[in-house]
């Protein structure tokens, strides 16, 4: 699943950057866009990520002999 998402965010950037400057005559509306959009993916890092943790390592059983 991540690697659609990032799939289709690299696929479709480049096609709404080309719509927004054709339509606005100018690349500012667009980057305006790209700029709101990494905004939206540093606050959801931030907020809905959480805490990062290393995972501990399995405690090694002992050999019962």
């Amino acid at each position: 699943m991540v690697n659609f998402s990032g799939q289709i965010a690299a696929i479709s950037a480049p096609i709404v950057t080309g719509y927004i400057a054709s339509s606005t005559h100018s690349f500012a509306a667009a980057f305006a866009t790209a700029t709101a959009n990494l905004l939206i993916g540093i606050a959801g890092y931030i907020f809905l990520l959480g805490r990062i943790e290393p995972i501990p390592e399995p405690a090694e059983k002992s050999a019962v002999k």
